[in-house]
């Protein structure tokens, strides 16, 4: 994620590589900003606010 991106947050299956998730668009992101994920949360900091979203474990067929 960065600034010259498309400043949305992605998330991938780490074992395929298949996409799962697609933030909407995010406010102004600074270059080289990495996301941070503490107990079931992930944190994208902004320019002038903070991004929170909550990880739910996928659902079960």
């Amino acid at each position: 994620m960065g600034a010259q991106g498309d400043n949305q947050l992605h998330a991938v299956n780490a074992e395929t590589g298949e996409p799962i998730f697609t933030s909407a668009p995010l406010g102004e992101v600074m270059r080289f900003n990495a996301p941070i994920s503490a107990k079931g949360r992930v944190y994208v900091a902004g320019s002038t606010a903070a991004d929170t979203f909550t990880v739910r474990p996928p659902a079960t067929p």
